[in-house]
């Protein structure tokens, strides 16, 4: 019984584990397409300013 218990936390601390870090992964593909995004509206936001003077 007592190791059946210990073996149960255990997988419970690698799910937990594994899902912070796929929750991480996916923060960080975010915050990639998020600084991608802000780029390509700073080149056009340059790009029209260098065309309309």
């Amino acid at each position: 019984m007592a190791g059946g218990q210990a073996k149960k936390e255990k997988e419970s601390k690698m799910s937990a584990q594994l899902r912070m870090e796929t929750l991480f992964r996916d923060q960080l593909w975010w915050l990639f397409a998020l600084v991608i995004i802000i780029f390509i509206i700073f080149i056009c936001f340059m790009l029209r300013k260098r065309i309309f003077r």
